[in-house]
């Protein structure tokens, strides 16, 4: 009996040991070991770390012999793997109407799949589906990347594009920023196929001074020292900042605004009087208004080259719908009517040096100003640049 309560005793007293130990640990839910971790910062590989997370956010990245001050309820070994930040598309487009809705849907686990963990949609003709859909991620109803979203964009009367709220006054522009602004939209985008310059200036006086964030195309008719004093908080696409690279910007904008040439005959000119000291200036008038730039690197390569690349056999048209592909098959059709200056002109575009994101050493932000990191899998990156810097921009 008395043997029976001293190990009764041992066994209390080795029961509450235990516990103390485990109440001095740090409980995290889930720890990652055996990876290679990328880290973007110091542009280094490391090794013989172990990722700590709790709940959706990273705990710690500790060495080995650290590792038992914490208490992970769960560890996943990922020897041969590799951990890194996740991707963001800075440049998407969810459309093609009410059918292709499903089709769309389905693109959601894919970029998952590819580490992508936020897309930046830029408005498309399914608005209302693309909130909804936000929502549900955001409360883990629905699988997919964190989805950032303008709304529907504002244009001007008759558009080319679907799903645009169409303003010519600047009551049509506030009516729109208070539909917009009761959706909670992450930021306005404005395109300016149709739009008026005086709209359009009125449009980014307005947004900045709800101080909601703008992305937007930039009209033919304005200048882009006019566009950055406006407050535009982004500009979609860098061809537009080939203006930023000729003495002739004013001349050939005034030009085009007054019907004497045309925006291709002004691009063609912008190309032939490069200047890299012009360039420089205006990236930093640029950085200085804080005027960001999503570049779209990829798909004006894909673009720019379909003369010399044919797609129609790619494997990743397996997770395409054959409706999604059908809204895009006309930039296709488009490229296959160029002549041969039409052609020499795309490369010439995409090859001038300005396209090779020389704008972030004018610590101009490679990237849409809303909340996010520093990635963009819209960027095509030359021999010449350091990625790391690229991604530490």
């Amino acid at each position: 009996m008395f043997k029976f309560k001293i190990l009764s005793t041992f066994f209390v007293a080795l029961s509450l040991s235990t516990n103390l130990l485990a109440a001095d640990k740090i409980p995290a839910d889930l720890s990652l070991t055996g990876a290679r971790i990328i880290d973007v910062a110091g542009g280094r590989t490391l090794l013989g770390k172990t990722v700590l997370i709790r709940g959706d956010s990273i705990l710690a990245v500790v060495d080995q012999k650290d590792l038992s001050r914490y208490a992970p309820k769960h560890t996943v070994n990922l020897r041969g793997k590799y951990v890194m930040p996740g991707l963001w598309d800075t440049h998407v487009h969810f459309g093609g109407g009410a059918e292709l809705i499903e089709e769309n849907k389905h693109l959601l686990p894919l970029y998952l799949a590819h580490g992508i963990t936020a897309v930046h949609d830029c408005a498309g003709d399914l608005s209302d589906t693309v909130l909804n859909w936000r929502a549900k991620i955001a409360s883990g109803e629905m699988s997919g990347p964190t989805i950032f979203t303008s709304g529907a964009k504002l244009e001007g009367y008759k558009p080319l594009w679907k799903g645009t709220i169409e303003v010519g006054t600047a009551e049509e522009v506030s009516a729109a920023l208070d539909k917009l602004q009761g959706q909670q939209v992450d930021f306005v985008k404005i395109t300016e196929n149709t739009m008026t310059p005086a709209i359009y200036l009125e449009s980014l006086k307005q947004v900045r001074a709800r101080g909601m964030a703008s992305s937007a195309h930039i009209p033919v008719q304005l200048t882009l020292d006019q566009v950055f004093a406006a407050g535009l908080s982004s500009i979609e696409h860098q061809s537009y900042l080939l203006r930023a690279a000729t003495p002739e910007e004013a001349a050939l904008t005034e030009a085009v605004a007054q019907g004497k040439i045309t925006s291709k005959e002004a691009m063609k000119r912008s190309l032939a009087s490069y200047d890299e000291a012009t360039a420089r200036a205006a990236f930093r008038r640029m950085a200085a208004a804080g005027t960001a730039i999503v570049p779209t690197l990829y798909g004006s390569y894909v673009t720019a080259y379909l003369d010399q690349n044919d797609h129609s056999h790619d494997d990743y048209l397996q997770y395409i719908g054959k409706g999604l592909r059908a809204t895009y098959d006309w930039r296709v059709q488009r490229a296959a009517q160029d002549d041969a200056e039409a052609i020499k002109t795309r490369h010439a575009l995409f090859e001038n040096p300005l396209l090779y994101c020389r704008f972030w050493r004018k610590k101009v932000s490679a990237l849409s100003p809303v909340p996010m990191p520093d990635f963009s899998i819209h960027l095509i990156i030359p021999a010449s640049l350091c990625m790391m810097k690229l991604l530490y921009t």
